[in-house]
């Protein structure tokens, strides 16, 4: 089985129709691996700290992953 969880934070927010169409588009082209998302770090969670200052900082390029067990 596989999870994808995506977060959708600058949208143009038009009428719920156009939004909820967009979304199940993204969704699909998500779960098909037609669209992946930029990953600029990963840091595994002894390190999380480290990946908040990231973000805090503004230096982020890409998504920051925090990596949860193995």
């Amino acid at each position: 089985m596989v999870s994808i969880c995506a977060e959708i934070s600058s949208v143009a927010f038009g009428p719920s129709v156009v939004y909820q169409r967009s979304s199940t588009s993204l969704f699909r082209l998500l779960s098909e691996g037609r669209l992946k998302p930029a990953v600029g770090k990963v840091f595994e969670f002894e390190d999380f700290r480290e990946a908040f200052k990231t973000l805090a900082g503004g230096q982020a390029l890409g998504k920051v992953v925090v990596r949860v067990g193995r």
